[in-house]
Parts: structure tokens; C-alpha cells; sequence
């Protein structure tokens, strides 16, 4: 019996002889090249992410990583607005990836970086509330919470990991992170303690 030659529906392309091979372009709206199969949110994961000089493409990765449950931002002003990506497109990844986005900042008046209500406990009121509002009885985390700078930063990880509630069990592991830093992180990994 002969074989017979099945055709496909494929073609081999071939690049004219000169031509340049046009590589794709990459921008923060294409997606990791890999994410797991099984991926099981660590409801004790608290990061605080520095987003002076944010980045798009590392802020992205760093959201398909932790896949936060919420993301609580205590900026006083709250932009999206990178390269190629507005709030509009920030918003649709949001609800793709099921992360509740939460503007603490409008909802207490911030307008400036110097505002005594992250030191003062106020802010982490305003989380706890909403947590237990529109939490549920389930564990909060991965919780992200945008900060305007280091100082921020620093205010945040003395006041936010004893004064968040509900408290998941074990209490937060607490994480720094800062965007600019993670455009650099030649490992892909975006999670690092203190």
C-alpha cells in the first residue's frame, strides 16, 4: 500500500533574501509568557509596593504573580496612565484576574504625600473596614497596597501588618516592593522580604 501524502492546511514562510525578521512587540498588555497551572493565593501574603517611577511591564508581572485578592491604594493620586496602558485597561486586568480595587485615598480626602493618616492608624481603619465589609469570612490576602515612595513604605510596614483585620491566620507576611527595583530583577521573581 502506497503512502499517501496527507496536505495540510500550514505553509512554510520564507523570508525574502535581505529582509530583517520583525520580532513582536512587547507591551505591558501582553501577558507572562507562563503562568502556572495550579496557582493557590497565599492569603497571608501583605505587600507594600513603592510606586514612585512605576513601570508598567514589571507592575504587570508582579500582578500575575501574586494575583492579589485586593489591591488597597493609599496614593494621592492614583494614576495609571503608562506607556500604552491607561486606568481603563489597569481595571480590566483587575477583574481578570479577580482583584478587588479599592481607592482608600479618595475615600479618606488624601490629597497629599505628607498626610499623617497612614502613620496615625487611620488608613489601616479604613482597609480593616472595608475588608470585613466586602471580605467576607475568607482570608484577605494576597493583599497590595500602592504607596507614593520609600517613606511611605517604611510608615506602612511599622502601622499595616499589626493593624490590618481581619488577620489571617499566622498573621501577614509582609513584603516591600518596589516597581522601579523590579523592572531590574533578572530572576522574574518579584516576591522578596523585607
Amino acid at each position: 500500500m502506497a503512502k499517501e501524502r496527507l496536505s495540510s492546511h500550514l505553509k512554510l514562510v520564507v523570508l525574502a533574501e535581505g529582509s530583517k525578521k520583525q520580532e513582536p512587540a512587547k507591551s505591558p498588555r501582553s501577558a507572562p509568557a507562563q503562568l502556572p497551572l495550579l496557582y493557590i493565593p497565599d492569603p497571608r501574603l501583605l505587600g507594600l509596593v513603592d510606586m514612585a517611577g512605576m513601570v508598567a511591564d514589571p507592575f504587570v508581572a508582579l500582578l500575575h504573580q501574586v494575583r492579589p485578592q485586593w489591591i488597597m491604594d493609599l496614593r494621592a493620586v492614583p494614576l495609571f496612565d503608562l506607556g500604552g496602558t491607561n486606568r481603563r485597561w489597569f481595571f480590566d486586568l483587575f477583574e481578570q484576574l479577580g482583584t478587588k480595587y479599592r481607592d482608600v485615598s479618595g475615600r479618606l480626602g488624601i490629597t497629599s504625600t505628607n498626610d499623617a493618616s497612614l502613620a496615625s492608624g487611620h488608613a489601616a481603619h479604613a482597609i480593616s473596614s472595608l475588608l470585613r465589609s466586602e471580605g467576607g469570612v475568607s482570608a484577605p490576602g494576597p493583599l497590595l497596597v500602592l504607596l507614593d515612595g520609600p517613606e511611605s513604605v517604611t510608615i506602612a510596614s511599622r502601622v499595616l501588618p499589626q493593624a490590618l483585620q481581619p488577620m489571617p491566620k499566622g498573621g501577614w507576611e509582609l513584603h516591600c516592593l518596589n516597581v522601579q527595583a523590579l523592572a531590574d530583577a533578572s530572576d522574574g521573581s518579584f516576591i522578596r522580604t523585607p
